[in-house]
Formats: structure tokens, sequence, C-alpha cells
């Protein structure tokens, strides 16, 4: 429900921003099948001619504290993501510690399927060694 001179808030869906919007006309309908209720509105200092409500493609906010508190939580939200999807790319990342030649190297190796092995040679470089056989067989 708004009232005729109040003004609104809408966060636009088909593109980023928000704008004021003046409530300059109330419709109310009634027929047989009922009460329909519609509003008229336009941008403040805009001359044109107003716009039905409905056809405004966005989310309607009452006041700008709630518009904003509303963006708030979008950027918010957008940025726990990153920073989310940043962690996921770092706990995947193997640990490194030096080794007794001085060298990093991961802490344990990573195995991507049965017959390859990640390796980090002596410039840092990770490397996939592939390999068939027994390992233990020393022929």
């Amino acid at each position: 429900m708004h009232n005729v001179g109040n003004t609104i808030w809408i966060i636009s869906t088909e593109r980023p921003g928000v704008l004021p919007f003046l409530v300059v006309e109330e419709v109310i309908k009634k027929s047989i099948s009922g009460t329909e209720t519609s509003y008229m509105v336009q941008v403040p200092g805009n001359k044109g001619s107003p716009k039905k409500l409905s056809k405004i493609a966005g989310e309607v906010y009452p006041d700008k504290t709630a518009a904003k508190s509303a963006l708030m939580s979008r950027a918010e939200k957008a940025i726990d993501d990153m920073l989310s999807k940043g962690q996921i790319m770092i706990d995947e990342q193997p640990q490194l510690v030096v080794n007794s030649d001085n060298a990093l190297q991961p802490e344990k190796e990573l195995v991507d399927d049965l017959d390859s092995e990640f390796v980090t040679l002596p410039d840092g470089s990770r490397a996939k060694v592939n390999f068939r056989g027994d390992l233990n067989d020393n022929a």
C-alpha cells in the first residue's frame, strides 16, 4: 500500500541502480470480479508522463534506509562469495615445507590418479610425474 505524494525507492532488476519514484496517482478499479489497486509513479522532477508501478522492473522499498539496507546486504553477500571462493583455492593448494636441501616442496605429495603424482621442482614449479608398475620393485 502506497500513499499519493510519498516517495518510494526502486532497485532495478534490469540494470544496476536505484531510483526514487513519487507516487502521483492511486487507481482503484472495482468490478464484479473484485477490486484492483494500481499506482502511477514518476521520477521526482521528471515532467514526462507517469508510469504504472507494476510495469517497472524492480524491487520496491518504502524509504531510502530500507533500499540501502537491501543493497548493502547484496554487496556483503557478493563479497562473502568472492572471499569463500578464494579460501577454497587456498585450502586446495598443498602446504609447502622446506626440505633438507632448503627447497620448498609439498608437505605431502598430491595423488591425481593411481598412475601420476605432482612434485615440486627446485625452481618451485610443479610437475606431474606419470609412472607405471610397482614402486617397491627395485629391478
